[in-house]
């Protein structure tokens, strides 16, 4: 996940800490930082103003520029080979010595003329071109006309003066795939106050939807409708923070959409309420159809995949991509804001199979709480008023079966120490917890832990232990080896029958072939002569090939003889020693082929 510094300081400060310092803060305290990258970069920049434009003699492309730099640096010469460039254009230019990502800067002789300098694009700045316009790619960047002529922090005046770091959560830690939960962590880790976003709440009108759920895969399913919007550009601060999350600017509808997911972790789905036939919306996951999505692709709907519908038609592949009949455009005037909880696993399913794999798709798979969604769509209602007009908005509509209440975990000292192998006093164990915004009871030796509702990852006194030694150090843990006792090593008697066997047909010419335990339903019954039992059949099999645990080694080791005596083998011997099993019994066998 790429995240913004500059969006980072807008809830805790960082100041006097550097880049690298955070990085390796984040990263010994288990949340990854793979990469710190600048968004743009140019150390010697200035903005200037073309006075004079001309073509080069003996050149089809190049042009002659005198610019303004203003006071500080006077009239500079530069040739300029780009297509755009025109008199009285306020524009970018790096000086002689200066270090763009790609190249440094110096004085120049083309085609017998001195060129002190190079007018810039985004893109020579280092500005990916996913973010840029054809225009931008080909030729400079022009400024608009009340650029200061003379301003050196160019990159700050084009608000690209950014840090960006790329960072890896582990598996259990989906609460730092949003920003304010990474702040969050920041200020505790430094010691730093987090301020939260403050939402400003509008009159609601009484809500026209209702919404239900069919499928336990859906527990929380809100809707919010907002009135009289208007789309357009987003301000420019969302779309940099976008940028420097690696997503482009649509629109202010789309963008404050994707900025509410970077910031609080939860994905939004938006209706255009002008093209539903009405607002009833039901959750279902038994359906077997067509669907057109977005892309304007249609996809086969197959039982598990979690459908939003309306009238029977499905609206929305919850968690993956919604439909082209409802999509929020340049046009749309009333939108439905959805915000939900899906099951990770079908989600997973559903976007690996189809090939849609996204930003909501990836936290939906790895989860994340669902006790501030009221909260979260307030905040995104008050971002489309003040940046899409909106004049008037409903109350939520709910649907939620989830127990909010929050987790609470019992441990002590001792129980906390004993994991770690330390001895931290009761009130550091309490300052890191409370750092951590957790809430502390202590009743004698033993102490009761109310967890914050993001920190879904924390289940026990182990995981209380691992927070306090990463906010602590790992420097406390002392290096000893543990005592354990000496013990004589050797097989069982079964495990050194089994062993011998395998030696003497090796010793024979055999060679050892380890098969998947998996198989199809075709090859379940092949050979099935020792186990007669029902087999185990894979919830959610990656393919059809691998559905069910086999019952017999014959089946599979045939296929693998077959597959050797295909390609010009013929005199070779394969055996395999497994474990088979079925919902009654276990049993090790042999197979010869």
């Amino acid at each position: 996940m790429l995240v913004s510094r500059k969006l980072l300081e807008e809830f805790v400060d960082l100041s006097g800490l550097s880049e690298i310092e955070i990085a390796n803060t984040l990263t010994f305290a288990g949340i990854e930082v793979e990469s710190v990258t600048k968004l743009a970069y140019g150390d010697k920049l200035v903005i200037g103003e073309v006075l004079e434009c001309s073509k080069v003699i003996g050149s089809d492309h190049l042009s002659l520029t005198k610019v303004n730099l203003g006071s500080k640096h006077g009239v500079s010469q530069i040739i300029c080979g780009a297509p755009n460039i025109s008199k009285g254009h306020k524009v970018i230019v790096a000086l002689p010595s200066c270090n763009l990502p790609s190249l440094t800067i110096k004085k120049a002789t083309i085609k017998g003329i001195e060129s002190s300098g190079m007018i810039c694009s985004l893109l020579e700045l280092g500005v990916d071109h996913k973010f840029l316009s054809e225009a931008q790619v080909s030729g400079i960047e022009v400024l608009p006309s009340d650029a200061p002529i003379g301003e050196e922090n160019v990159l700050g005046y084009l608000e690209l003066d950014d840090t960006v770091f790329d960072v890896r959560p582990l598996p259990n830690r989906s609460d730092t795939m949003a920003v304010l939960n990474l702040a969050k962590e920041l200020a505790a880790l430094f010691k730093r106050e987090y301020k939260g976003p403050k939402i400003e709440k509008n009159k609601e009108e009484v809500s026209k939807a209702t919404v239900n759920s069919k499928t336990p895969s859906c527990p929380l399913f809100y809707i919010k409708e907002v009135y009289g919007l208007k789309t357009g550009p987003s301000p420019r601060f969302i779309q940099r923070y976008l940028m420097a999350s690696g997503q482009r600017s649509i629109n202010n509808i789309v963008d404050i959409g994707n900025f509410i997911m970077l910031l609080t972790g939860q994905p939004l789905h938006m209706y255009d309420i002008d093209k539903l036939s009405s607002l009833d919306f039901v959750v279902r996951d038994d359906l077997e159809t067509k669907f057109l999505a977005l892309d304007e692709k249609e996809y086969d709907i197959t039982k598990g995949d979690i459908c939003i519908t309306v009238d029977g038609e499905i609206m929305c592949l919850g968690g993956v991509m919604g439909a082209k009949s409802c999509e929020v455009d340049e046009t749309s005037t009333n939108i439905a804001i959805e915000a939900a909880q899906f099951s990770g696993a079908q989600i997973r399913r559903t976007s690996t199979r189809l090939n849609l794999v996204s930003e909501a798709s990836k936290r939906f798979a790895r989860g994340f709480s669902g006790a501030k969604t009221s909260e979260i769509l307030q905040l995104t209602a008050m971002l489309l008023r003040k940046y899409a007009g909106v004049k008037k908005e409903s109350e939520t509509t709910k649907f939620d079966t989830l127990d909010h209440t929050p987790q609470v975990v019992k441990a002590s000292d001792k129980k906390i120490n004993s994991l770690l192998g330390t001895s931290f006093t009761s009130r550091e164990i309490d300052e890191v917890l409370e750092r951590l915004n957790m809430k502390i009871e202590r009743t004698g030796k033993e102490m009761k832990v109310t967890i914050p509702h993001y920190r879904i990852d924390i289940e026990g006194a182990p995981d209380l232990a691992e927070e306090v030694i990463r906010l602590l150090g790992f420097e406390h843990i002392k290096e000893e080896l543990p005592i354990m006792p000496t013990a004589v090593g050797g097989r069982t008697e079964v495990q050194q029958k089994t062993f011998n066997l395998r030696t003497y047909l090796r010793n024979r010419g055999l060679y050892e072939t380890i098969n998947y335990t998996l198989t199809d339903k075709d090859s379940l019954k092949r050979f099935d002569y020792f186990s007669k039992g029902e087999a185990y059949e894979v919830l959610n099999p990656m393919t059809p090939l691998h559905q069910y645990v086999r019952l017999s080694l014959l089946a599979s080791l045939l296929d693998s003889a077959l597959y050797n005596y295909s390609r010009q083998l013929n005199d070779f011997g394969l055996f395999e020693i497994s474990e088979v099993y079925d919902k009654k019994r276990r049993n090790t066998h042999l197979a010869i082929v």
